[in-house]
């Protein structure tokens, strides 16, 4: 099972190039390349042939994008992560968080990133798939990982995420302890699905009402005064 995102870098639209269109290559890139890997999609590989593919093709004439990929082995349960740039994800259990990526930067607010530049005087940042870090954990039955953006997590604390998810989370978790058999596994599965893709839009909506909120200390206000300078808001 994988798992990846990618966010475009928004400082290419001063140069008239859409940020979103490198990244969304990027991942759909790395997508095809999990399912034609023989061996087991190991993350620094797709990120590797992903990107790869996406210089080939040239069908994205500049951009650049973070990018964060983590394959599941149901089996063991260990996940494996590679993380470039400022996206990641955490890992809640028993409403807490175990598990973080490490984030990248070359100062602030100037993440890794894998980069497509056209012939240009203007410099712009460039990483390779080669400087993501790599790091895996163990996961248990009822672990919950949510994979997000600097969006998600410049705006919200991890106390903010928890507190949007737990109840619902405890909730399929006590459903499924009730299921007796391979038909009321199916319905729970189904209810569990749309149940946590509406907890996706929650977070995202809860995001962008924070990072609207001018006067709320954010985890990137914080960061911002941390080098000295003052800033509010998200």
């Amino acid at each position: 099972m994988v798992f990846g995102i990618a966010d475009g870098v928004g400082g290419w639209n001063k140069s008239g190039v859409d940020p979103s269109l490198f990244a969304w290559d990027l991942m759909n890139s790395c997508k095809e390349a999990s399912q034609y890997l023989n061996d087991w999609p190991d993350p620094k590989t797709v990120l590797i042939d992903g990107y790869d593919t996406v210089v080939r093709k040239k069908e994205v004439k500049a951009g650049s994008s973070t990018a964060c990929i983590l394959t599941l082995d149901k089996i063991s349960g260990i996940v494996y992560s590679t993380n470039l740039g400022d996206s990641g994800f955490i890992v809640i259990r028993d409403n807490k968080v175990i598990f973080k990526t490490q984030e990248q930067q070359h100062y602030f607010n100037a993440p890794y990133q894998l980069s497509i530049i056209p012939d240009t005087t203007i410099a712009y940042l460039q990483n390779t798939p080669h400087d993501a870090y790599d790091d895996q954990f163990t996961a248990e039955e009822g672990d919950v990982i949510v994979l997000g953006t600097d969006g998600l997590w410049d705006n919200m604390y991890n106390e903010d995420i928890i507190k949007i998810l737990k109840d619902d989370i405890n909730n399929i978790k006590e459903c499924k302890a009730e299921v007796k058999n391979r038909e009321e596994y199916l319905e729970w599965e189904k209810n569990t699905n749309e149940v946590l893709s509406g907890l996706s839009f929650q977070l995202t909506q809860q995001a962008k009402k924070y990072s609207q909120d001018w006067y709320r200390e954010s985890p990137f206000s914080k960061k911002f005064v941390s080098t000295g300078q003052y800033y509010s808001g998200g």
